[in-house]
């Protein structure tokens, strides 16, 4: 888990991105921002995957050199291929899994219905160029500054009652290998430690591991992105729009804009590499969009609504 509490986090956005986290939906509270969680699938890399499956086979192998009584356990790991099948588990009653084991479940089909896992990326850095301009062209011209609560449901705005079905937690993005093989040798330890007198299980708890991976590891080239990544299992979404948060499944992926309270928001930051007219009109948009906020560029305010 990582230690955040009292730290900033930036998130990256372009105009219409802006328009959304600020614009309240919800008429009966005020006083919030929106933060849009995708599903898990879509930050997926193939390449990266494969990459996965070499290191995760490679520290197996490590791992059960010298465990030749559990020749049938190695056998099982290498007939693992790919970071998608650890959404396939065995259908079964997990009523009594271990709780610790249970939110950390991917979306897979099981007896009781479907745990689904949706992000949000941050990072620790205000200005890294990798995050002002990424795939298809699309160019991020703002970071949202976060300032991280130290109680969960101090971020939920007011008119938010009930159980909340879902809780936040931050995952720092693994960008070194030796780093990925380590993490990979933690998970395969402890499913071994609860689970080697049973094959299946042994297996099913790796898959959970391996799911995660899919979201966690990132080529060692993105490592100034410093990337954090805040992370939401339910296990049913439909429980999701029973306390005010829509589920949308548009073409692309399934996605969910989740209330946060407005006061976690410290400054609103204009890309570094424009020019001084052109803050000037980003400026203008964000004092459309964000008002009584301040607005930094290059590090100092350029705009402060009171």
């Amino acid at each position: 888990m990582v230690q955040l509490i009292g730290k900033s986090l930036y998130h990256y956005t372009d105009k219409d991105g802006l328009n959304g986290i600020f614009s309240n939906n919800n008429p009966d509270i005020h006083n919030e921002i929106r933060i849009r969680f995708s599903t898990a699938s879509r930050f997926s890399d193939k390449k990266e995957g494969i990459h996965t499956i070499d290191l995760f086979h490679k520290v197996c192998r490590d791992f059960f050199a010298d465990k030749k009584s559990d020749k049938e356990l190695y056998e099982a790991t290498q007939e693992i291929t790919s970071l998608e099948e650890s959404f396939i588990i065995r259908a079964g009653d997990i009523s009594d899994a271990p709780t610790d084991i249970l939110p950390r479940m991917p979306p897979i089909v099981i007896d009781y219905g479907r745990v689904e896992t949706f992000i949000a990326c941050f990072s620790e850095s205000d200005d890294n160029q990798d995050l002002w301009h990424f795939e298809n062209n699309r160019t991020s011209d703002f970071t949202i500054e976060l300032h991280v609560q130290s109680d969960f449901q101090s971020w939920l705005p007011n008119g938010y009652s009930g159980e909340i079905p879902y809780e936040i937690r931050f995952r720092k993005v693994i960008y070194e290998d030796a780093k990925k093989k380590q993490k990979i040798l933690e998970d395969l330890s402890e499913s071994y430690n609860h689970n080697c007198a049973n094959k299946d299980e042994f297996i099913d708890s790796l898959r959970v591991s391996l799911s995660e991976y899919q979201y966690l590891f990132k080529k060692y080239k993105y490592h100034r992105e410093a990337e954090t990544r805040a992370v939401i299992k339910v296990d049913s979404p439909a429980r999701l729009s029973e306390n005010g948060i829509k589920v949308k499944t548009p073409s692309d992926g399934m996605y969910i804009d989740v209330p946060m309270i407005r006061t976690m928001v410290l400054s609103v930051r204009i890309r570094s590499d424009v020019t001084d007219a052109e803050a000037e009109k980003l400026a203008a948009i964000a004092r459309e969009s964000v008002p009584n906020t301040t607005v930094l560029y290059n590090g100092r305010p350029i705009l402060y609504q009171t």
